[in-house]
């Protein structure tokens, strides 16, 4: 801009009009103003602009500048000198990078002169910002440049160090001139740490199996990250066929990765999950982790929901005694059982029965039994019986799980009832001699024999015996009839012609409940003698 000062020099009013004479065609010329009115000795400034085009070459013009009125005119004579020009730009089609710590990340810049001569120029990296966490570098550090040339320069950023402002950090990069030390142009770009993350999604799973068996289905993951990453991608706590890596970009997913897991033998009833994880390799800080559900089926092998285990096969008891065995019950299922014990078998009426948890030791035959789990009962049997005596007892477990129910047995324990001991068989005799029962019996028979014969010898030859003999003869045959009835055993009696009987204990006389018909056991409420009546 040239200020151009204009004086009235004259004694009346003027009114003048400016022009500027002499322009080459790529130069443009321009006045503040293109008219003026001036009083008597009145002075004016006028500013004189000159722009040239980019095709506007170097060279010297003169022009004219006039201000006149009518033939009243005055110019000013002007040298127009267009010299070279000087000018670069950076450009880029991006001004934002994300910087990773695996690898270079990478940004080109195009630099042009759009001087009129050719140069060199200086590139460099500057920052207001402290910098600990990058590493720059550029593919030249000078460029030649002939007028109107571009030329391209790649920015490489390394993070080297974690705990970068995430929102970025600001790095410039500057073109000066070569020649004249003039700063060309100045580009602003953003680094900011490369993020690293991914989805994990899940396709048609097979989401239900019983023990053994097994679940599957695929994953697909896809990087929602901001740069190139490697995931690694496996199942957590178990194996389920999937153990790889893959490389995507950002945005991008896998193919279909498949897998399959196999319910464990001893897996519980219910809802389950495994879980898929994946690592990035970028930052290894970062784990996605997505779990799939799928449900365990009940199931008990062979219907029996639970086993029943005695402790002996076989045991033995006196009468009014009793002895005990442990009886163990498992779940022999995935579910929760509950359910009771009984009991069942042949003459099992011989006994009373009684039950006790061992875990807690309460009197009862209830049980709950979580998956795999096993639990004891004190069994103990009573003699109801005053005799020997065997009997057969089958435990019978009836149980309820998941809404079925079933019912399981033990094998068959063996009873021994011992009763006491009665008097030995047979006779003993003087001398340490003894006889056997049927030799016994034998003797005793030719006994009464040969004393039937003498009685009835006595009869023939005292046709009038008195009458004390005939009741000898009929209380000898009243004896007879007598010892041929059965012999009574332990705490047996018979029922007399009153309809009662004689305690074997206490000898009490008494009398047997009304409508009892023999054989039947009583207790006499004297002694609490259990007594059994016989014919």
């Amino acid at each position: 801009m040239l200020p151009i000062e204009v004086i009235n020099s004259g004694t009346s009013e003027l009114e003048l009009t400016a022009s500027i004479l002499g322009l080459p065609s790529s130069v443009n010329g321009q006045l503040s103003d293109s008219s003026l009115t001036l009083s008597r000795s009145e002075s004016v400034t006028v500013n004189l602009s000159i722009s040239a085009s980019l095709s506007a070459t170097p060279s010297t013009t003169a022009i004219t500048v006039s201000f006149g009125q009518g033939g009243t005119q005055s110019s000013l004579a002007l040298d127009l000198i267009i010299e070279d020009r000087q000018e670069v730009v950076i450009n880029s089609a991006q001004y934002e990078i994300d910087a990773h710590p695996q690898g270079e990340s990478n940004l080109t810049l195009q630099i042009t002169n759009l001087g009129t001569n050719a140069d060199t120029y200086i590139i460099e990296i500057s920052s207001a910002e402290t910098n600990n966490w990058y590493s720059f570098s550029l593919s030249d550090l000078t460029l030649a440049l002939s007028s109107g040339e571009t030329k391209t320069v790649v920015l490489s950023v390394l993070e080297t160090k974690s705990g970068a402002p995430v929102d970025g950090y600001n790095a410039a990069i500057s073109v000066t001139s070569a020649s004249t030390g003039a700063l060309g142009d100045t580009f602003v770009v953003i680094v900011r740490p490369v993020v690293a993350s991914a989805e994990i999604g899940l396709l048609g799973d097979v989401a239900s199996a019983k023990p053994g068996e097994s679940v599957y289905g695929s994953i697909i993951l896809t990087n929602t990250g901001s740069g190139v990453d490697t995931f690694t991608i496996d199942s957590v706590g178990v194996d389920c066929g999937l153990s790889t890596s893959v490389t995507l970009a950002p945005g991008l997913s896998s193919e279909a990765l498949p897998w399959v897991c196999i319910v464990a033998n001893d897996a519980p009833a219910g809802m389950k999950a495994v879980k898929f994880r994946a690592v990035s390799s970028m930052r290894s800080n970062i784990v996605i982790e997505q779990s799939v559900g799928y449900q365990v089926e009940p199931y008990w092998p062979d219907n029996s929901l639970v086993a029943v285990l005695l402790d002996e096969g076989k045991v033995s008891l006196g009468i009014d005694s009793s002895t005990s065995t442990i009886v163990t019950l498992q779940n022999m299922g995935n579910v929760e059982v509950t359910g009771q014990l009984d009991t069942m078998g042949t003459d099992t009426g011989l006994l009373r029965i009684e039950w006790m948890r061992v875990s807690d030791g309460e009197l009862t035959n209830e049980y709950t039994l979580t998956p795999g789990s096993s639990i004891d009962f004190k069994l103990t049997l009573t003699s109801n019986v005053a005799r020997s005596a065997s009997a057969s007892v089958v435990v019978q477990a009836t149980s309820l799980g998941s809404g079925v129910l079933t019912t399981d047995d033990s094998v068959a324990l063996n009873v021994d009832i011992k009763g006491p001991e009665l008097p030995p068989n047979g006779l003993a005799l003087p001398l340490g001699l003894s006889v056997s029962q049927p030799a016994a019996l034998g003797t005793m028979g030719l006994g009464w024999l040969i004393a039937i014969l003498a009685i009835m010898m006595i009869r023939r030859s005292r046709n009038n015996g008195d009458e004390d003999s005939s009741e000898d003869e009929k209380e000898n045959e009243d004896e007879e009839e007598e010892k041929e009835q059965t012999e009574l055993g332990y705490n047996e009696c018979r029922l007399d012609g009153d309809n009662k009987v004689n305690c074997p204990e206490c000898d009490a006389r008494l009398g047997v409940p009304r409508g009892s018909e023999a054989p039947f056991r009583f207790t006499c409420p004297k002694c609490d003698n259990k007594i059994r009546v016989i014919e």
